[in-house]
């Protein structure tokens, strides 16, 4: 009863976690830059493609008290279509970033799966010289849309499951769950002889 009580305890501590991928753009080359290269930063980034033409934004080159940076000095934007869209090499069932929106009505948030149906969304208002967090979740989401009918925003620190939905293992939790089996290994061999 004991031995199995300890097998359960140590499985508990050593499931995986499921981890974000977090965007922040920063340290982008220059050539995703909106004044100065004007290309999309596309598949910059591993498993997800950033489009039409997702363009970065670095304080002090653009109106940053008005449209600030979550974290660090750089945000996305779109250069001139009014959206971007993050398509997924896999699916994600997560979805979230840190947005300023200046536009008047309302800034979009929209999950799509694999036959384009629209599966998820969150919206926000007007909230120039702040950043807040919008996200969206449910299963299978392989494309989100971020939009409005201005394009009078900014996004930064976007985060997401790992693409097709990976489970990432912390290393504190294989640390420990090969403490544990390395522990019964031992006791075992302790009490044969």
């Amino acid at each position: 009863m004991k031995k199995l009580l300890v097998i359960a305890i140590l499985l508990a501590v050593a499931v995986p976690a499921s981890a974000l991928t977090t965007l922040d753009f920063e340290g982008l080359p220059t050539t995703y830059n909106y004044w100065s290269g004007h290309q999309s930063i596309g598949n910059y980034y591993p498993c997800v493609t950033l489009g039409p033409d997702a363009v970065i934004l670095t304080v002090p080159d653009y109106n940053s008290y008005g449209y600030p940076p979550h974290s660090g000095s750089s945000v996305f934007r779109p250069y001139a279509s009014g959206y971007v869209d993050f398509t997924f090499d896999g699916t994600v069932n997560y979805f979230e970033g840190w947005f300023t929106y200046g536009g008047g009505s309302q800034l979009y948030m929209e999950g799509y799966d694999a036959a384009d149906n629209l599966i998820a969304s969150a919206s926000m208002g007007d909230n120039l010289t702040t950043s807040s967090r919008m996200s969206i979740s449910a299963a299978g989401i392989k494309r989100v849309r971020i939009h409005d009918s201005t394009a009078y925003w900014t996004g930064d620190d976007i985060a997401f499951e790992p693409c097709g939905n990976q489970v990432i293992p912390e290393p504190t939790s294989i640390m420990l769950g090969a403490l544990g089996l390395g522990s019964i290994v031992g006791i075992r061999r302790f009490r044969k002889s």
